[in-house]
This record gives C-alpha cells, structure tokens and sequence, in this order.
C-alpha cells in the first residue's frame, strides 16, 4: 500500500534543498504537493518540474514569519482542497558564529523563522486536523537540537524547540488522530550552507572541511518519508548522529571535548 498516494501536503521551504528534495519524492509517491517558499520563483520551478515528470503541484508564495500570510495561505488550501493530509515544517535559517558575534538583529530573524513559523503553520495545520479528525505534521529539526553545536548555539536552539513541540503535540494529538514526527538530521548538503552568513570568519573555509560526510538532500528525503511512513516520533540520521546522540544520552559530557574542538577550530579561522 501506498502511504501518500492521493494524500495533499504543504512544504514549507519548498523551493531548495531537503524541502525542494521532499517535494519531489512525495510527488513521485502519488502526493499532491503544495510547494510554498518565500522566494516565490523557486517554488514556482519546483512545481513546474513535478508537473512536467508527471506529478501533481502547485506553489504558493508564503513568508512563514507572517502569521497572516500563513492564514490566508491556509485559507486558501481549505478553500481549494477541504483538507490537509501532512505538513511539513521544513523552512530554517541559522547564523554561524561565536556567541559574543552574534547580534539581536540575528537571533531575533531565527527565532522569526525557525519558531514563529513553525508554530504559526503548526497552529493553523493543528486546528485543522483535529477538526477533521485525522492529519500529520512533521517538523524539521536537527541533530543539533537533540545535542546542541557550538558556533551554532543559536540555532540549536531553536531546533531544540522543535523537539520539544513535537514530543509534547504528539500526545496531545494521540487522541484526535493527528501524528506528529520530528527529523533530526545531521550534515545534509542543501544549500543553506551558502545562503548563511558566517560572522567573523571565512565562510568557504569553515565549510572546507565538514566534521562528517553530508549526505544527499535526495537521500534524506527519503529515510524522513520511510520515517514517517512508520510514524516513529524521531527520526535521527545518518548513523553518526544517532550515534552521537545516544553516547549524549548516557553522558551529557561526552559532547564537551569534542565541541572544544569545534570552537578551537573555528577561532583559528577568525578574521
């Protein structure tokens, strides 16, 4: 059986990287996919590709940090449709950096982004669902949520947040027939490792030389649908991340020296 065949899903962040790579797998899988992004021509070419590869879409222009933009897109998906099968909570930005370089103006656009949207689009799928009694919203969060990472620390964060959300929705939604399941992933190679900026230090250098293989976008939309099609609550990848995450568990401090590495190795490049 098909899990997603016939189902309708919004992708937040739809127009690059994971969101861009989830779009087309669940297009492939027999979902009608409503691609939103911020940059509305990139959701546009996502859209147009699946139709042209014989899938179902369309796009949408949609600022997640707007809560009215997320109404009226929601609105609008009522308005076409009647449901919503699953949303994905993927759109994220960060900020690379020491603390000390990190400004107001900077926590305050990730906090914008990766909290106030998630919630906002959560919010609005969530009352959704329960009213028709049946939904899924998968977030997009990150092994750095689960761990933390220096010179990140703004970001892990926010996705530490996620988690948080997602593990205490998912028993309040028990009941209604909602689902709702976390990802977790660790390096994957997108495109936001352009788009960041890196405060204080070369940015080609810092991405130089990963501290482990990313994998493909392609790749982990794949294992994050496999995830949810069994619905675990988390899903953590690749290996090292899950991992790193169980050693975390037995000892919060195994993570210490290994993240004095990363602050020794990013001082070293600082400009």
């Amino acid at each position: 059986m098909n899990y997603f065949k016939n189902k309708i899903a919004l992708v937040t962040g739809g127009g690059a990287g994971i969101g861009r790579a989830l779009c087309k797998e669940l297009a492939k899988r027999g979902c009608f996919v409503i691609v939103t992004d911020i940059n509305s021509s990139q959701a546009d070419h996502v859209a147009k590709s699946i139709i042209e590869n014989g899938g179902q879409a369309k796009s949408l222009a949609l600022d997640i940090s707007n809560y009215r933009n997320v109404q009226k897109v929601f609105q609008a998906i009522i308005d076409e449709f009647g449901r919503l099968d699953i949303l994905f909570n993927n759109a994220a930005v960060t900020v690379i950096g020491e603390a000390q370089d990190i400004t107001v103006g900077h926590w305050e656009r990730i906090v914008d982004i990766n909290i106030k949207g998630t919630f906002y689009c959560t919010t609005e799928s969530y009352a959704l669902m329960v009213k028709q009694g049946f939904g899924q919203i998968v977030n997009l969060s990150s092994v750095v949520g689960l761990i933390g990472f220096p010179t990140n620390s703004f970001y892990s964060a926010t996705k530490a947040g996620i988690i948080t959300l997602s593990n205490s929705l998912r028993v309040e939604g028990f009941d209604k027939g909602v689902k709702v399941n976390v990802a977790c992933p660790g390096y994957v190679k997108t495109d936001i490792y352009n788009t960041s900026p890196v405060i204080n230090a070369d940015k080609n250098k810092v991405w130089e030389k990963p501290m482990f293989k990313m994998i493909s976008a392609h790749k982990a939309s794949q294992i994050i649908l496999h995830g949810i099609e069994r619905n675990k609550p988390i899903i953590v990848f690749p290996f090292y991340a899950k991992l790193l995450w169980w050693l975390c568990r037995i000892n919060p401090f195994i993570f210490f020296s290994l993240g004095k590495n990363i602050v020794k190795d990013f001082q070293a490049l600082r400009s």
